[in-house]
């Protein structure tokens, strides 16, 4: 019933269901994490699929991580995300938006580091970069709590 949702193909211009609701501008984090829970857990998106779009490859946690979002980032976790796939992608900053950051093969904790300093070389407070931070601490701890085994990837 409803419409056929291809949650798992490239749309036309190489994006994916679940980073796009990630993705999403001028949302509440509750509601973007509510998208997400149902285009998992009920229309089965794949946690790890990555967009392919003309110069960028964006994951939904390295969206999550880079814009700070950290019940999204605990969701997708727990939801056996891979902390190592690495993206590659453009995000403004908070701080001045008219400012970019890009990170070219980068995993999703080193995609928060470098928003992280980049919005405190724009001026932003630490207060301003809490979030950021506890997306730092949290993606640090989990990729200690479970390392990669590189023989079976």
């Amino acid at each position: 019933w409803g419409p056929h949702l291809r949650i798992n193909n490239l749309t036309k211009t190489g994006g994916i269901f679940l980073v796009e609701a990630v993705r999403a501008r001028n949302v509440k984090e509750r509601s973007i994490l509510d998208c997400v829970k149902e285009l998992v857990e009920n229309r089965g998106a794949l946690v790890d699929l990555a967009t392919n779009e003309y110069k960028w490859s964006l994951t939904a946690l390295s969206v999550a991580s880079a814009r700070a979002m950290s019940t999204v980032v605990q969701y997708l976790l727990k939801r056996s995300a891979r902390v190592d796939l690495q993206s590659t992608g453009r995000f403004r900053l908070y701080s001045n938006n008219r400012k970019t950051i890009t990170c070219q093969n980068a995993t999703p904790l080193e995609f928060a580091t470098k928003v992280c300093e980049a919005e405190i070389r724009e001026g932003a407070s630490i207060a301003d970069v809490k979030d950021l931070n506890k997306v730092i601490r949290m993606l640090s701890q989990y990729s200690k709590k479970h390392p990669i085994d590189r023989k079976q990837n």
